[in-house]
C-alpha cells in the first residue's frame, strides 16, 4: 500500500499518490467512505494537471502563473483561451514531439484530452458531495464506482509518467512552435530549421541540478531549444 502523506506537496504525483492509498483502503470498493478520500485527491491530481498545461501551454513556470482563483473550470478555460481549442493543444504536443525525437530522446508524451480530464473531475466531484454516501450505503453498486476511479487513476498516471513539455527558452524556436501551431509552417519545416540551426537540450531537476539530455544537433548558428524540468 503506499504511504499517506500528511502534508500537501506541490508536485504532479503527490494528490494520486494520496489517492492510490485511499483506493488501496477501499478494499475494491468494500470501504466507500476511503472511496471518496480517493475521489477528492483524484480530483485533486486533475485540477494539478490542468494547471500544469496551462502553465506549459504559455510557455511558463508554476511560479510564474496566477494561482488566485484556481477552479478547473477556470483553469480549462484559460487553457482554451490560449491554445485555441483542443486541435491547437495537440499542436503543442505534436511539436514538443518532434523536438525530443530529433535530438533522439525518446520518452512516453501524453496529449492532454481536456473533454476527458473535465469527464473524470465530473464523476470524482460526484463522489465527494453528500447525496452520494447516502445513495451508496448498502447498495451493491460500489464496485462499478471503484472501477471508474481505478480508470481514472490509470489515465492520470499515464499524463503524470510523461514526459513533462519543455519550456522554451530561445524566442526564435518559440516563434517558430507558434508559426506550427497555427498550421503556417509544416513538420518538414520544422525539422529543416532545426538542422540549420542547431538545437540542444537541458534536463533541470527539482534541486536545481542540470545535465544536457539527448542528441546535440550541429549548429550553423547554435541556440538552446529547451529546459525539460522535472514535475
Amino acid at each position: 500500500m503506499n504511504d499517506l502523506n500528511l502534508l500537501h506537496q506541490p508536485t504532479l504525483n503527490h494528490h494520486l499518490f494520496q489517492a492510490k492509498y485511499w483506493l488501496d483502503a477501499s478494499l475494491q470498493g468494500e470501504n466507500t467512505a476511503n472511496m471518496s478520500y480517493a475521489a477528492l485527491e483524484l480530483r485533486f491530481t486533475i485540477e494539478r494537471l490542468a494547471v500544469h498545461y496551462w502553465a506549459t501551454i504559455s510557455n511558463q513556470t508554476l511560479g510564474q502563473i496566477d494561482l488566485t482563483d484556481l477552479k478547473f473550470d477556470n483553469v480549462r478555460r484559460r487553457v482554451i483561451e490560449i491554445a485555441g481549442h483542443q486541435k491547437k493543444i495537440n499542436s503543442h504536443f505534436i511539436f514538443a514531439k518532434i523536438l525530443i525525437n530529433h535530438i533522439k530522446i525518446d520518452p512516453y508524451i501524453h496529449t492532454p484530452n481536456l473533454g476527458d480530464l473535465h469527464s473524470f473531475w465530473s464523476d470524482c466531484s460526484e463522489m465527494c458531495h453528500i447525496g452520494w454516501p447516502l445513495r451508496i450505503f448498502g447498495n451493491e453498486d460500489s464496485k462499478i464506482h471503484f472501477e471508474r476511479l481505478l480508470e481514472i487513476a490509470r489515465n492520470l498516471t499515464d499524463s503524470i509518467q510523461s514526459l513533462s513539455w519543455p519550456l522554451f527558452d530561445d524566442p526564435e524556436i518559440d516563434a517558430l512552435r507558434q508559426k506550427f501551431i497555427a498550421d503556417k509552417i509544416s513538420a518538414e519545416v520544422v525539422v529543416e530549421y532545426l538542422n540549420r540551426k542547431g538545437v540542444y537540450a537541458v534536463f533541470e531537476s527539482n534541486t536545481g541540478a542540470r545535465q544536457f539530455i539527448g542528441e546535440p544537433v550541429a549548429p550553423n548558428s547554435y541556440f538552446k531549444a529547451a529546459t525539460c524540468k522535472e514535475s
